[in-house]
């Protein structure tokens, strides 16, 4: 994730840059879009705003954007919902949470805290590659299958987990236990297409 460091009233900070627009999801090219984290064509309707309050909104709409990149979809939908409760620009909130309305109801992928410390995950199956997944799954440490609950596997395992995710569903949404997410697209995968 490319970061450029700056200096403003004497502070420090790192800022991420954000890519893609927060709304629609079309690459940004000029600098006042990646600044803002929108593009153009969805902020056309200019919202009228003194400055001090318009940079506010830009902040939060960057960090939505940025979120996005990250697949932190919940992040999203948190500075959607101050940008709408803070600042009342109802339309603006409602199109940066266009794109994730029906994740939470279609994630495809499921993953639950269970009380004895454990993950359970919930996938699909993948018969295209049926050997594979099974071997993937298999190779998770400390792994076991219960019918009824799905994969249960301990949180120490999670980086492989993270992995057999990134291999069979990249680009897929699913449930976790600090909400929505977005399963990476590998570089590869993205120059392919």
């Amino acid at each position: 994730m490319p970061c450029q460091s700056f200096d403003g009233n004497d502070k420090s900070m790192d800022l991420k840059i954000a890519s893609h627009c927060v709304c629609c999801g079309k690459q940004l090219t000029d600098p006042e879009s990646i600044e803002r984290g929108m593009g153009p064509e969805c902020s056309k309707e200019g919202y009228q705003m003194p400055d001090d309050i318009r940079q506010e909104v830009n902040l939060l709409t960057h960090a939505a954007a940025v979120a996005c990149m990250e697949g932190d979809i919940q992040t999203v939908l948190d500075k959607a919902k101050s940008v709408e409760q803070k600042f009342g620009l109802i339309e603006l909130a409602n199109r940066m949470r266009h794109r994730f309305v029906n994740i939470q109801r279609n994630a495809k992928i499921v993953i639950k805290m269970l009380p004895s410390g454990e993950m359970a995950v919930k996938t699909p199956f993948r018969r295209s590659e049926k050997q594979a997944f099974i071997d993937a799954w298999r190779q998770i440490p400390n792994r076991c299958f219960i019918r009824g609950i799905g994969n249960v596997i301990p949180v120490e395992s999670k980086p492989a987990l993270w992995g057999l995710l990134k291999r069979f569903f990249p680009g897929a949404y699913g449930k976790g236990p600090k909400g929505l997410f977005r399963v990476p697209v590998p570089e590869e995968v993205k120059n392919e297409n």
